[in-house]
């Protein structure tokens, strides 16, 4: 094998890997965000909740969104980008924990983080592909 076939094969699985934690970072997103939904009657029962009080908990995602949205490019530039992601899995790993922790705030401080470590990391995955794979970033972001 010449360097040149070396170098490429190594572009290739350094490819392949980015696009792999590309999409399993995306996965863990939709999952964190729409797994409360099907859940919300139970949990409202549980909690003893009124339907505003179980509307609040599904909408607390979307006010973190427009709250921490606008803070993850300069989170990413004082940091790095992949530092700045690897912060915002964390703080996504630790709101689904969280959220299912028993406790009566455990829930509502969960959602909280999740809602944050998606905002951060909506905003920060497309520039992660662009970084990564800049010759296909719309079949990338569409997938």
């Amino acid at each position: 094998m010449t360097i040149v076939e070396g170098a490429k094969t190594a572009r290739k699985v350094r490819l392949g890997l980015a696009f792999m934690g590309i999409m399993v970072i995306a996965v863990n997103l939709r999952v964190a965000f729409v797994s409360v939904g099907p859940l919300l009657t139970e949990i409202s029962s549980d909690q003893g909740w009124s339907n505003s009080t179980a509307g609040l908990l599904t909408g607390l995602p979307i006010i973190a969104f427009a709250v921490f949205s606008p803070v993850a490019p300069g989170l990413a530039f004082r940091v790095g980008l992949d530092r700045a992601l690897w912060i915002s899995l964390l703080l996504l790993m630790i709101g689904i924990l969280a959220r299912s922790a028993p406790g009566d705030g455990a829930i509502w401080a969960g959602t909280a983080l999740l809602g944050m470590a998606i905002a951060f990391l909506n905003v920060l995955l497309p520039s992660l592909v662009k970084r990564e794979v800049p010759t296909r970033v719309s079949q990338v972001t569409g997938l």
